[in-house]
């Protein structure tokens, strides 16, 4: 699966694992599946995050909860972008895996609004520190 927005359904699940192409809410989504399948709370995220370009965008990522703690997972910014044949350490697509808010909120802010009349929610509380 590679980021991008040509396919229909790049925002989906289907759009991710058929198409094999979606942008970060068809990463987040797909996220969501994979730990619901598996019984692990989770939540979808919205808001804004800065990318390693250092431009701040929408984005969407996920909040997961472990022995009752939510920590954050961003699987678009885990996607690292190779180019030729080059390879990258296991830190490095491991970034975004799991991050308190003291690490995460250095690149995301979360919007407390989930319509656009402005349906306020209360997201759980991230541990501090990195799981």
């Amino acid at each position: 699966m590679s980021y991008g927005s040509s396919s229909p359904g790049k925002s989906t699940v289907y759009g991710g694992l058929i198409d094999k192409e979606a942008i970060c809410e068809g990463y987040a989504r797909i996220c969501k599946y994979m730990l619901d399948t598996l019984g692990v709370t989770n939540i979808l995220v919205v808001g804004k995050a800065t990318n390693s370009s250092g431009k701040t965008e929408e984005h969407m990522w996920n909040y997961v909860k472990l022995d009752d703690t939510w920590y954050a997972i961003d699987c678009t910014f885990d996607d690292p972008i190779v180019i030729g044949n080059g390879t990258i350490g296991y830190d490095v697509k491991h970034k975004y895996f799991l991050l308190g808010s003291d690490e995460l909120f250095k690149t995301h802010v979360a919007n407390k609004t989930i319509s656009d009349n402005g349906k306020e929610i209360t997201l759980p509380t991230l541990s501090k520190v990195n799981y």
